[in-house]
């Protein structure tokens, strides 16, 4: 028997509606929780440890360095010159905002390719090599990676429309978080583990442009980090947009995963509904986790999850896509109808007592299942 007691005062109505708002939060969020499959935090840079206005629109720092996406930093071990970060949350400033930003030269326009933020890196400078200007984005990811496991490394970048030069071979490179770079804002030379095809010049500006790879783990990388890893000397860039203002190759960088290649597809457990309801399938919304969703053999919908409402008892078909590593699997949202007819099929058996009463009195509706639901109210 499942007992609900409500007192009289309205503070305790309110803290009973409270008690069974918290406990249907937890019950249909403990059905769509998972473990992180991205291995990278605030993959998006979303999540800001602040968003000031005098902050955002302060003329003695016109900049917001990434340091303020959680997580997210330059090189750990010093020496990378500080990138900054772009996010909806700081219009209208003029440097950071979304997607206006970059302000001097007429500026730089560009939309997230999710969410609400992004990373503005700079990676090559046409220059005296002693002031070559290279920024990195590092963070420390959510576990060390696994000796002999290999995973599906993908980012998205963009070239700012400011910029005269493109590079190739824009990259990640995975350490334990001893990387550096050989003066302050110089380059740090490492050879990248996963990079843009050598001789294709990204300099799209309008869309964003997918790298990706596979990487198989030592087992002591605990952070990745992402930019141009060759020398001065050794830099291969272009001359795309000769008109623009910068003589620079600036890079807008979103949506980071690192994810298991060999990972299981998931579409959730099978779900009870009732008829007019919605049932959420698969795991929890997770960037860089490419799934299809299939109804038969018509796609109705992306992403890791999502919600659905059929009219009839229904299987689901989730397709994802790790790397080109494809893996499916199914999951059936069973409706049940509950009209008139169905209602007097249910036998619900209810009692008021007791009658009359003094201002205390119980409520007992009891179904086909022997279960009974007690509610208890004081006047």
């Amino acid at each position: 028997m499942n007992i609900l007691s409500i007192n009289n005062p309205s503070i305790k109505r309110k803290k009973a509606k409270s008690v069974l708002l918290l406990a249907f939060i937890l019950c249909f969020s403990s059905q769509i929780t998972q473990a992180q499959i991205n291995f990278v935090p605030n993959a998006g840079f979303e999540q800001l440890d602040s968003c000031v206005m005098d902050f955002q629109n302060s003329f003695n720092w016109p900049y917001i360095p990434i340091q303020l996406a959680s997580t997210w930093d330059t090189l750990k071990n010093g020496g990378g010159a500080n990138p900054y970060l772009c996010n909806v949350c700081f219009n209208p400033n003029p440097n950071c905002g979304v997607p206006k930003n970059a302000n001097s030269g007429g500026g730089s326009f560009q939309f997230t390719h999710g969410g609400n933020g992004y990373v503005y890196l700079s990676v090559y400078k046409n220059s005296a090599a002693s002031v070559s200007w290279r920024t990195y984005a590092q963070t420390n990811l959510t576990n060390t990676l696994t000796a002999n496991v290999v995973y599906c490394v993908t980012y998205y970048i963009s070239l700012s429309n400011r910029c005269k030069y493109a590079i190739d071979e824009f990259g990640a490179y995975f350490d334990d978080g001893s990387i550096a770079s050989i003066a302050p804002a110089r380059e740090a030379i490492v050879k990248p583990h996963i990079k843009s095809p050598a001789g294709d010049y990204m300099k799209d500006t309008l869309n964003w442009m997918k790298v990706q790879g596979t990487y198989t783990a030592t087992g002591n990388e605990s952070y990745i980090t992402l930019g141009n890893f060759k020398s001065y000397a050794a830099a291969t860039y272009s001359l795309v947009y000769p008109s623009a203002f910068g003589f620079t190759a600036d890079y807008y960088v979103d949506d980071v995963s690192v994810i298991e290649l060999d990972l299981s597809a998931s579409a959730g457990p099978d779900k009870n509904i009732f008829l007019g309801d919605s049932a959420y399938i698969g795991r929890p919304p997770e960037i860089g986790l490419e799934c299809t969703w299939y109804n038969g053999t018509v796609a109705i919908g992306t992403g890791a999850g999502i919600w659905v409402k059929p009219t009839a008892t229904n299987t689901y078909v989730v397709q994802q896509d790790i790397c080109g590593v494809i893996k499916t699997d199914t999951v059936t949202v069973t409706v049940q109808y509950v009209g008139i007819d169905e209602l007097n099929k249910i036998s619900l058996q209810s009692k008021l007592y007791p009658n009359p009463n003094s201002g205390e009195f119980n409520i007992e509706i009891t179904g086909k299942q022997k279960e009974t639901l007690k509610f208890r109210y004081w006047m």
